[in-house]
Order: structure tokens, then C-alpha cells, then sequence
């Protein structure tokens, strides 16, 4: 885990160099702790509670899941400290996460990150390569989440694109039948 932190002559040289801040990269690290379950195999393997990620776990643990694809805007602030102030974090490209629950049954929910406030162009398609459902959506810069019912799809796999109008990305989704 690394911290952002700065000398007063630091924040004074960004301020004066950067007078609109500076962009850094931002990966945040998803981990989960665990106190218990209704699984006593796994209650005894984590103990009293453990970081999913933690080595001691050995291969009942799982990695730590990084997420990128965003920027943080760090500038200096006015006043006799000039104290840094950290502004919103940023997508800085077109990605799409994909989707969740897949498959599904009544529903999923597409993740995505744009750039900038814009529309993008969501196609679903079937097995066979027929456009089955078209949307313009709108979304806001950083990330976005689309949901699709099952009531527009039958019970199957489709694939489907995502497109920012620079960049096209494609996943695959099923709908089960329960």
C-alpha cells in the first residue's frame, strides 16, 4: 500500500509548476474480511477472521483484486499551509468490467468506465450473430452501470459490445431459464 505524501517545498513546486494539480494513477485493491461463515471448514481455516488475501491462508486464499482504469487529481490549495487536496477520481479510458450475475435470470447488471460524460452504444447478440437488442446509453465520466432484464431475452448466450465510439469492447453473457 503506498500513501501520497509531501514536503511543504513539494506542494509548493506542484502548485506553482501544476496550478491545475496533477494526475496520478489510482488502483484500489478489493479484499474482504472474513469473522465467519456457515462453513466450518472454512471457520477453521480463517480463524478468528483474516484478510481474504492473507498469505497464511495459503490456497484458501485469493488475491487481492486491483482495479484500475481511474486517475486522482491531487493540486495544492491556497492559504499560509497550502495543503494538498486530493478531487475526484477519474477514468482515464474506455473499459467495460462486465457484467454481474452472469448468467443470470432476471437480470444483470453491465460495468463500465467512460472518459467523459457521453452516450455509448450497447448491442446484444445471439449465438448466431443477430443483433437482438440496440440501446444509446447515457453516461456519466468515471463508472457506469447498465442493467438488462431478462424479459428482453431468451434463455441462452449472447454476446455483447459496448462502444465509447473510439473503442469497441466485447463480452459474453448467458441467461439461464429458472
Amino acid at each position: 500500500m503506498r500513501t501520497l505524501s509531501a514536503s511543504q517545498a513539494s506542494v509548493q513546486t506542484i502548485s506553482s509548476a501544476n496550478p491545475d494539480g496533477v494526475d496520478f494513477d489510482l488502483i484500489i485493491n478489493v479484499d474482504a474480511f472474513v469473522t465467519s461463515t456457515n462453513n466450518p471448514i472454512i471457520n477453521f481455516a480463517l480463524g478468528s477472521g483474516k484478510w481474504l488475501s492473507d498469505p497464511a491462508l495459503g490456497t484458501l486464499g485469493v488475491a487481492a483484486i486491483p482495479v484500475g482504469g481511474y486517475k486522482i487529481k491531487v493540486r495544492g490549495t491556497t492559504g499560509a499551509c497550502s495543503p494538498l487536496t486530493i478531487g475526484d477520481a477519474t477514468a482515464n479510458s474506455f473499459s467495460v468490467k462486465g457484467n454481474y450475475p452472469n448468467p443470470f435470470t432476471r437480470s444483470t447488471k453491465i460495468i463500465y468506465n467512460v472518459t467523459r460524460s457521453q452516450y455509448v452504444e450497447l448491442e446484444i447478440y445471439n449465438m448466431v450473430g443477430s443483433l437482438v437488442m440496440k440501446q444509446h446509453i447515457p453516461s456519466i465520466i468515471g463508472e457506469n452501470t447498465y442493467e438488462v432484464s431478462a424479459n428482453q431475452l431468451k434463455p441462452g448466450v449472447y454476446f455483447y459490445t459496448l462502444s465509447d465510439g473510439k473503442k469497441t469492447v466485447t463480452k459474453r453473457m448467458s441467461v439461464s431459464n429458472n
